[in-house]
């Protein structure tokens, strides 16, 4: 059964580039999603290696979610993701989900 395993959570108070993000404690196979929100209206950029699962503005604001499946115990969350304006982005790891790409009736959980 999947549950969160950890969580850590970056505040940046102005604009910081480039990101280095808290990382909660993960492992291989761990899915890792990433919450992130900001002033402005300036859109996050995709992490490298990292796959955007939703994106949305609003007048002054912007969020994004960004997810992976963690190939190690020690990946990483940094890089010009935005480039204007203060942020906070949270971080949690799920253990034992694991979606292979074709079983879709969740016994693979």
């Amino acid at each position: 059964m999947a549950r969160i395993k950890d969580y850590a959570v970056t505040i940046n108070s102005a604009d910081t580039t480039p990101v280095v993000c808290e990382m909660p404690v993960h492992a291989t196979g761990d899915l890792l999603i990433a919450f992130c929100g900001k002033d402005g209206t300036a859109t996050f950029a995709t992490p490298a290696n990292w796959y955007s699962a939703s994106a949305a503005a609003s007048t002054g604001a912007y969020g994004a979610i960004f997810t992976k499946r963690a190939a190690s115990g020690s990946e990483t969350l940094s890089g010009t993701l935005y480039t204007t304006d203060a942020s906070v982005i949270a971080v949690i790891s799920v253990e034992g989900q694991y979606w292979d790409g074709a079983t879709t009736n969740g016994s693979d959980a």
